[in-house]
């Protein structure tokens, strides 16, 4: 039956990807729940939560309050609960059950504000969506209430990085390759939007000379930045020697005025390769096999959203389980990268290469202790290596 899951988990919500952006940014943050999508959230789509600490709650909607409706309740909550905290801002979401009462977390926020003196942030997040909606909503609504007014002077050779979080990069050390490699080639990292970087670092991004979308979550702040302050953006990710030359040349072009590498032509019908994953950066693997490798025919597929601007004739979005099993048990592809919960999909009388690429928002623990990184050189070394023992 087309839609339904029968071995795959259920993906990571929208109110996830909001508070895995905002997890490291010292706000207060709260779902409006039960306390069990804070829970799915807590336990099973944040990694730091176990060695780091976050001010995260839930406001333990009780039937009175979902039967009546009664904001005021969480309100009181909120107020009280700011008397013993010190955090730099509110951040309130919801979860099904106030969707279905129709919440309003933008009159909530003002309300917080106002009661408060601090900056409160509202998203309608439904728990119905999947993280990367959630994602694109924070980064925008940071963009929007800790920027100032005008662009900062620009210091030369800095750049910030939107979009990093645990359910698409999997842990900071991944982040840190990434650095690592713009390092080596010059450039400093301002901002990381967020992970690895405070609030105040992210409220210093204007100074930087060029965004970099590490994901297609990123896009719609990317965008909001280029319009509204004249910052200039690449969008892509840093897989193997020649993929992140290619992306230090984008960088490089984009400052001086120039436009980037967008989407090179379609290599034909003749397919060999199918990567799943988050968009960019399953683009960025592919890049790689192209430059690094000289294959052809490689398409990419992700269960989530993608942007059309970077998307080529053969690959496909907001895929789901029917179409991922008959795909890579195709005779199309003769080596598959994706998440390694994805080869329960996979008929065991078939030959093929299978390479791990991980995705929090799809395994969960399983993805992130992987521990395989698919940045830098070192992932695409061992690439053919791996590909030959499967």
């Amino acid at each position: 039956m087309k839609g339904l899951y029968s071995q795959m988990p259920t993906l990571s919500p929208d109110f996830s990807g909001v508070c895995s952006t905002l997890f490291e940014l010292g706000g207060t943050v709260i779902i409006h729940d039960a306390g069990g999508c804070t829970g799915t959230y807590t336990g099973y789509d944040e990694p730091r939560w176990f060695d780091a600490k976050s001010r995260m709650f839930t406001s333990n909607l009780d039937d009175v309050e979902a039967v009546l409706g009664t904001d005021e309740i969480l309100l009181d909550k909120v107020i009280a609960a700011d008397e013993y905290l010190e955090g730099e801002f509110f951040a309130l979401m919801g979860s099904p059950s106030p969707m279905v009462l129709g919440t309003d977390y933008k009159a909530l926020c003002r309300l917080v504000s106002r009661k408060t003196g601090k900056p409160s942030l509202g998203f309608s997040t439904k728990g119905t969506e999947l993280y990367d909606e959630g994602i694109g909503k924070a980064l925008l609504s940071l963009a929007e209430n800790f920027l100032p007014g005008e662009r900062a002077e620009i210091i030369p050779g800095t750049v910030n990085l939107l979009g990093a979080t645990p359910l698409d990069l999997t842990n900071q050390h991944n982040v840190n390759v990434i650095r690592d490699l713009l390092k080596e080639d010059g450039f400093s990292v301002q901002s990381v939007w967020a992970m690895g970087s405070s609030l105040n670092e992210i409220r210093k991004s204007l100074c930087a000379e060029c965004n970099i979308a590490l994901t297609a979550s990123a896009m719609k702040t990317a965008r909001y930045l280029k319009e509204k302050y004249n910052m200039p953006f690449v969008a892509g990710s840093f897989t193997g020697r020649e993929g992140s030359a290619e992306c230090i040349r984008n960088i490089r072009s984009v400052i001086r005025g120039d436009e980037a590498i967008v989407k090179p032509a379609s290599d034909g019908e003749k397919k060999s390769v199918l990567i799943i994953g988050e968009q960019f950066i399953a683009n960025g693997i592919r890049r790689s096999l192209e430059l690094d490798f000289g294959m052809e025919g490689i398409d990419v597929a992700t269960l989530f959203s993608s942007d059309s601007l970077y998307q080529r004739a053969g690959d496909r979005n907001h895929v789901d389980e029917e179409w991922l099993r008959e795909a890579i048990n195709s005779d199309q592809y003769f080596m598959v990268i994706c998440d390694g919960l994805l080869w329960e999909l996979f008929s065991q009388n078939k030959e093929r290469a299978f390479i791990e690429f991980p995705h929090v928002a799809v395994s969960s623990r399983l993805g992130w202790t992987s521990g395989i990184c698919p940045f830098g050189h070192d992932y695409l070394a061992g690439l053919r290596q791996a590909g030959e023992k499967r």
